[in-house]
């Protein structure tokens, strides 16, 4: 919330926007993650996918801040216009995180 608030002081509104990412291999990279969470049933161990999984966002998502404190760093229009995409990544991230989450819980519960 605070990198928005930053951006929306520069003119972009991530509140009220319906612009999706436009990253083809971020896109990529999302469709083998929920094909991951989606076929976790037919897995053999599926709280060792989980924990890969999880491992995996959690890097994309320190990489991902670590870009976007260099660029709300910049004053340039391009840097908050790039970090607008990395915000669009992070709220993906942290919700493909929530849904597995949840998926540990329920597979712990067992």
């Amino acid at each position: 919330p605070r990198a928005e608030h930053i951006l929306s002081l520069r003119g972009i509104d991530l509140q009220h926007e319906q612009q999706t990412i436009k990253d083809t291999a971020f896109l990529m990279q999302q469709m083998e993650w929920r094909e991951a969470l989606a076929e976790l049933d037919d897995n053999s161990d599926p709280l060792d996918v989980l924990e890969s999984l999880e491992d995996e966002i959690t890097q994309n998502v320190k990489s991902d801040l670590g870009k976007l404190q260099s660029l709300l760093a910049s004053e340039q229009e391009e840097a908050a216009l790039q970090a607008a995409d990395v915000i669009r990544k992070l709220k993906f991230l942290y919700k493909m995180l929530a849904e597995i989450e949840i998926k540990e819980e329920a597979l712990n519960d067992f």
